[in-house]
């Protein structure tokens, strides 16, 4: 294992921890399990929107460093169309969980997945750069070649 240089060890030190990041395994896991159970309820009372398939058990999970809640729906939730009804699903979803989670370990960043993958791998005529890769981009292309985009950013509220 090789050891990490001085500047980047002071750094990672200097960050505090995130609240998921300080709870114990077994308590993160645990909480994993409880918010993937209150999803699927969520999910369960919810009205169908158009061309939504079988909706399976949805899964929950904390990114490793605990910034970032990850919702994956499954494929199923997918609906015929990216529009208001399910960003208005999405958001209750969101709402519920963050709320929940606020006095725990609170968390404010939540990446919605669909079979493992963001929304705009089903909608990718959806996709927009932020404002932020907007101007990013126009400053590039007036003094570059054009740069193709690699990414897309996951589906979050």
């Amino acid at each position: 294992m090789q050891a990490l240089p001085a500047a980047d060890w002071q750094d990672a030190m200097s960050r505090p921890l995130s609240p998921v990041a300080r709870l114990s395994m077994d308590r993160r896991i645990d909480l994993e399990r409880i918010l993937t159970e209150k999803t699927r309820l969520i999910v369960e009372k919810q009205d169908r929107i158009d061309g939504q398939g079988a909706i399976g058990i949805p899964s929950v999970h904390f990114s490793d460093d605990g910034t970032i809640l990850f919702v994956d729906l499954t494929k199923g939730y997918v609906p015929d169309m990216n529009g208001a009804e399910l960003e208005d699903n999405l958001m209750s979803i969101h709402s519920e969980l963050t709320y929940d989670l606020e006095s725990i370990a609170p968390v404010y960043h939540v990446e919605f997945l669909f079979g493992g993958k963001d929304i705009y791998y089903y909608f990718p005529e959806d996709w927009r750069p932020n404002p932020a890769e907007r101007s990013s981009r126009a400053e590039t292309s007036s003094t570059r070649a054009p740069v193709a985009a690699t990414g897309r950013p996951a589906f979050s509220i």
